[in-house]
């Protein structure tokens, strides 16, 4: 065992070796950060290849350390599910639930496996879990660097729980690596927080150890706020149509304005067009640098959509070049009329460099927008193993993705897909930004926003915000509410909206502007969403509080999602109450009173001195 150690870092490596492969555990702790950073190495001394089969990136043993005989139903275990539109859900139970206690000889394995697998790291599940001792208020919480497919378990042997995960193996993820002599493999990181806290805490301790790996543009200090004109043309966008939209917009205090899907050559003869990302001459006669010009004519910054990872069979791309694609026991993959380009090979790179960063270059865009809606599936062709491929595909999308925010300098980059199916550390920090959610227009969208406080930096989460004149002026409140849970992405018709709803848009901008601090530099404390059991059709009232490090200042969120006349207060000692945005009633005793749908308040507090 190795331990390294400055001022800086502490770095433990144990090294254990037989006579075929030498392998290497490595914890590190950075001492500004209040998580372990663990990863795991194995290297082929044998004198033929081996084959890798499994190798997680972390294994904790002996939960818990503080019971003798683990009383599990004392024992709770958080996963996060996460589904289209309906992302971030957290969900618990005890360990006797899963079956997770010992029997009567102490032999025997039990476990309880979550996992996905596919290019979608995130759907249906997060890579994530936790576990909390009910008796000692301990709580430890994993979450993996994963950007395809994982798999985490947690078991029961010998009277200990185990708490394990990395890289999907071979018999959820077709994993399989050949290692020739002296050639190692390196598992991505995982992180461990553990806390005589809360979940929330242990939740918060891992978010803040990525803080400082956001890829963030120059532009990104102040947090601008954002128009996304999909709400309003739904892929279907022109430069006729942006014109007014672009000069409504600059005085919402926006900054970044960006233009969805539909600017490409997007039907031929009918059917849909990915891959040739070819600008329509017919929305955009004069390319668009137009487009593009006008935004910075109007102090704002453009942005555009992409989706450059797939490929439609209509496309030229698939027609020319069958050989850029991905395949499965030599067959192209198609999902629908979807194919997918292989980030594997050079010429693949060579061609997006040009449609792509060429693009950006060219039309003096400053943001972009990434989409991907289809999962490849559970591997794709490859020397080693079909899993093995797809780690290796994914880790060179991530890797062109890099070199789009080091080629275009300061560059804003929002991650999509489908909404959330790609909430997982490396797609959260390449960028500046990711899309919350799909949920456009819904109520629940509020619920979704503050879940997700359990996963992602509010700073880097862009909500929408619908402002269309079918919604009514108490939605326009709500709406503008939630999206002050991350950063406010403004959707819609702002056109044709009355002047009463722009001001509730103005006057929720202005609001946002003076709590940014603590949306970028707090700690949530409470997200109490348990009583919306639904997402689309939801019921009850929902609460968040983030507070400054030093608690000086607070924000607090509350909604209702029925009629019924409820009061709340977060009124504390030491604390007075300096600004409010709502559509609730509020008395001199800073009751807020909730009594017909969609009823918001957003509070600012401040210690009194």
């Amino acid at each position: 065992q190795e331990i390294n150690e400055n001022r800086f870092k502490k770095e433990v490596i144990t090294i254990l070796e037989n006579e075929k492969i030498r392998a290497k555990h490595v914890i590190l702790f950075n001492k500004d950060e209040e998580v372990l950073r663990i990863h795991c190495e194995v290297e082929n001394i044998y004198n033929e290849p081996i084959i890798l089969t499994s190798l997680p990136s972390i294994v904790i043993v002996g939960i818990s350390p503080f019971i003798k005989d683990n009383d599990t139903d004392k024992l709770k275990i958080y996963e996060i599910i996460n589904n289209w539109a309906g992302e971030g859900r957290l969900i618990y139970e005890t360990a006797s639930h899963y079956g997770l206690y010992d029997s009567w000889s102490h032999y025997g394995m039990r476990g309880h496996r979550i996992s996905q697998v596919g290019s979608m790291p995130a759907r249906n599940n997060l890579p994530f879990m936790a576990i909390s001792d009910e008796i000692n208020n301990v709580t430890w919480a994993i979450s993996l660097y994963e950007a395809a497919s994982w798999q985490i378990e947690v078991i029961h042997n010998t009277n200990s729980i185990y708490l394990c995960g990395g890289i999907a193996d071979e018999l959820v993820g077709h994993f399989k690596k050949v290692l020739n002599v002296n050639e190692s493999f390196k598992t991505n990181e995982a992180l461990i927080a553990c806390v005589n806290s809360s979940l929330n805490e242990a939740c918060y301790n891992l978010i803040n150890a990525n803080k400082m790996i956001v890829n963030e543009s120059i532009y990104e200090e102040s947090m601008p706020t954002i128009f996304n004109e999909y709400l309003l043309n739904m892929g279907n966008p022109t430069m006729e149509k942006l014109r007014p939209i672009i000069k409504s917009s600059k005085h919402l205090d926006v900054k970044y304005f960006v233009m969805d899907a539909g600017w490409y050559i997007e039907k031929i003869n009918g059917a849909e067009c990915l891959g040739d990302l070819d600008v329509s001459i017919e929305r955009f006669p004069s390319s668009l640098k137009e487009f593009s010009n006008l935004v910075r004519e109007n102090n704002m910054i453009p942005g555009i959509w992409f989706e450059f990872e797939s490929v439609s069979t209509n496309s030229k791309i698939f027609k020319e070049h069958k050989d850029y694609l991905l395949t499965k026991d030599n067959e192209i993959i198609i999902h629908g009329d979807r194919c997918f380009l292989d980030f594997r090979k050079k010429e693949v790179i060579d061609y997006l460099t040009i449609k792509v960063i060429k693009l950006l270059k060219d039309n003096n865009i400053g943001y972009l927008k990434t989409d991907y809606n289809e999962n490849i599936g559970y591997g794709i062709d490859d020397k080693d193993s079909v899993g093995e491929g797809l780690r290796k595909h994914a880790e060179n999308v991530v890797s062109f993705m890099k070199k789009i925010t080091k080629e275009v300098p300061n560059l804003v980059l929002e991650n999509c897909s489908s909404g959330g199916m790609r909430h997982e550390i490396v797609y959260n920090t390449i960028g500046s930004m990711v899309s919350f959610s799909d949920a456009h227009e819904i109520a629940g969208g509020a619920i979704i926003a503050m879940d997700l406080h359990r996963i992602m930096q509010p700073r880097i989460m862009q909500i929408w915000a619908s402002i269309l004149p079918k919604l009514s002026l108490d939605d326009i409140y709500f709406t503008m509410a939630k999206s002050m849970l991350g950063r406010i992405c403004l959707s819609g018709q702002l056109d044709k909206v009355p002047e009463e709803y722009l001001m509730v848009v103005k006057k929720g901008v202005d609001f946002y502007n003076n709590i940014k601090n603590v949306i970028k530099n707090g700690n949530t404390t409470l997200i109490d969403t348990d009583e919306a059991t639904s997402i689309l059709h939801p019921h009850g009232v929902i609460r968040l509080v983030r507070k400054l490090p030093d608690d000086s200042k607070k924000v607090c969120y509350i909604f209702s999602f029925d009629k019924d006349a409820r009061s709340f207060s977060f009124k504390e000692n030491g604390y007075k109450l300096t600004n409010v945005f709502t559509n609730a009633t509020i008395d001199e005793n800073e009751n807020i009173t909730f009594n017909k749908k969609a009823t918001c308040a957003v509070l600012v507090y401040e210690k009194e001195k």
